[in-house]
């Protein structure tokens, strides 16, 4: 299985230029991040290579610079630059809460996606499993 990844850190100490962006200090790549509430969200999928356990969408390199890596739930979990995680459930449902509170999962998930109104704009990497089915702009479950 391989994840989206997304962090979140609920302090500025790796901004850069309050909350516009930071830069990555093990390869010096710097990331878009946006303030939601009181959560410092990264706006850009990660593309930090690993030595193993990540891959580039459709296993071209040139998306690397769209969509970053895809990368293992492991490998994900240990990733994250410092000071950054990947979100629990309860922070993701903050961002949504923050966002406007919408009831409508579907609304909240349309606000935080590419072009979304939520200044978040997730683009979503996809999803690799048995199967090597992708879904280049991800997909809401209802």
């Amino acid at each position: 299985m391989v994840l989206l990844l997304v962090s979140c850190n609920e302090s500025n100490s790796n901004n850069e230029s309050n909350n516009e962006t930071f830069t990555d200090k093990r390869d010096g790549k710097t990331y878009k991040i946006v303030k939601i509430g009181k959560q410092f969200w990264m706006a850009e999928n990660l593309a930090y290579k690993v030595s193993s356990c990540c891959w580039a969408y459709d296993n071209n390199t040139s998306n690397i610079s769209k969509y970053g890596y895809l990368y293992s739930f492991e490998t994900a979990l240990n990733v994250c630059p410092d000071g950054y995680h990947l979100p629990t459930k309860g922070e993701f449902e903050t961002l949504l809460k923050n966002y406007g509170g919408n009831k409508d999962s579907k609304a909240n998930y349309t606000a935080i996606i590419l072009d979304g109104d939520s200044g978040f704009s997730a683009l979503l990497g996809g999803l690799n499993y048995s199967g090597n089915k992708n879904y280049p702009n991800g997909f809401f479950k209802d």
